[in-house]
């Protein structure tokens, strides 16, 4: 019966471990399996980042400066962008608004920003406009110095100033005050800041050829001095 027993228990002992050396062999095989599936599932990635970063550069993005149509103020029809030599002007006529807000303008010419105590030429400041500039002109015979001391002060507390800002005299409009953006011009009786902020809110850094870098060419350092 003893050596039965013994037979029995020894044969039981290897059936246990049989059974155990299975299970560890189905495990195994399952942590190589996901081993393999993390490996490719990685390479998978990095390809799929590669991918991306080659072509995502070329798909067409949101501009968030684009040119806008809607806004304060009336907008004009477009007079289109054409460069002339600085030796050229064009008469005032040709212009759909005084001040200009399109058409004409000198290539290589635009005015520095700030506020300017002399009038910019038309030909000047349309170019500014092309590049997402706010200009807001006063005639000087419509308002008296204290309205222009308040609005040059009012103008400094735009977002922003002084890039993208012109502030100068302007004697040939009717109007005492005018902010002009490419195709828009807002006229004003008096110095409204609420007014001049949403106008600039709208439309400044937002020119058919925009610079979006203060400071870069076509910005502050403009070519036309006064």
């Amino acid at each position: 019966m003893s050596t039965r027993r013994a037979m029995r228990r020894a044969s039981e002992r290897q059936a246990a471990a049989s059974r155990k050396g299975g299970k560890s062999g189905k495990s195994g095989k399952r942590k190589s399996g996901a081993k393999r599936w993390l490996v490719v599932g990685g390479i998978g990635l990095i390809g799929l980042i590669t991918l991306l970063s080659l072509i995502l550069p070329y798909l067409p993005m949101p501009n968030p400066t684009a040119p806008t149509t809607a806004g304060p103020g009336t907008l004009l029809p477009d007079l289109g962008q054409t460069h002339i030599p600085q030796a050229q002007s064009m008469p005032v006529s040709y212009y759909n608004s005084i001040p200009p807000t399109s058409g004409n303008h000198w290539g290589p010419v635009w005015a520095k920003c700030g506020i300017i105590d002399t009038q910019v030429p038309n030909e000047a400041q349309v170019h500014n406009l092309e590049h997402g500039y706010v200009v807001i002109q006063y005639n000087p015979s419509k308002i008296d110095q204290a309205t222009i001391d308040q609005l040059k002060a009012t103008v400094k507390k735009l977002p922003g100033w002084s890039d993208f800002y012109i502030v100068a005299p302007y004697a040939d409009m009717t109007s005492p005050i005018a902010l002009t953006a490419w195709r828009h011009i807002q006229t004003l009786d008096t110095v409204d800041e609420t007014v001049m902020r949403a106008f600039a809110d709208a439309y400044r850094v937002r020119g058919p050829e925009n610079v979006t870098n203060p400071g870069a060419i076509k910005g502050c350092d403009g070519t036309w001095q006064g």
